[in-house]
């Protein structure tokens, strides 16, 4: 490769000079003004599926030890990636990036993960700020996900609350969040 052109492919990449590209929005400011919207059919792993055809398919399997399930995203009949998860398993694609939420339905708190199912490796996962450390005895802990121009959009519906965070596509790092007002 040409110098110019490996100077300008690692400015696009964002690696040059050590600074990521900015984003193309303000996401905490979306954050601070996104009124509350939820869909309990995108909260579950049927849903969730619903949203990628036609290029992939997601088939569920029932897993070794008896908890959860594992699925599997096929794309022209072939598994292009497996992982667990359960009926609340919430996830979206973008450009052969599989977008996941890794949460225990009963418990508070989710994760997100970006594996790239081209080169079949994990790009990221990340803890979410949520709510954050929640006492209880009995919980429902769901999630919504959905992609916007550079943010994954997690839309956390726990018993102790809701949320938003917006979380940066190619870094994973939070760069938008809310806490909904209890009611």
């Amino acid at each position: 490769m040409r110098p110019l052109l490996a100077l300008t492919a690692l400015l696009a990449a964002g690696v040059a000079g050590g600074a990521p590209l900015a984003l193309r929005e303000d996401y905490q400011k979306k954050a601070d003004e996104a009124p509350w919207q939820w869909s309990d059919e995108r909260a579950t792993l049927q849903g969730a599926a619903k949203h990628l055809a036609p290029r992939y398919v997601a088939e569920v399997g029932p897993r070794d030890d008896a908890c959860g399930v594992i699925i599997r995203i096929l794309k022209d009949g072939a598994v292009v990636h497996f992982f667990p998860g359960h009926h609340r398993t919430a996830f979206a694609v973008r450009d052969d990036i599989l977008y996941y939420a890794d949460l225990d339905p009963i418990c508070s708190g989710c994760a997100v993960v970006a594996h790239d199912m081209r080169k079949h490796k994990r790009l990221w996962r990340v803890q979410l700020k949520g709510l954050g450390p929640v006492k209880h005895s009995k919980y429902r802990n769901a999630v919504n996900i959905s992609l916007e121009r550079d943010a994954v959009c997690v839309r956390g519906h726990e018993s102790a609350g809701n949320y938003i965070e917006f979380v940066d596509l190619r870094t994973g790092k939070t760069v938008g969040h809310k806490v909904y007002p209890r009611k």
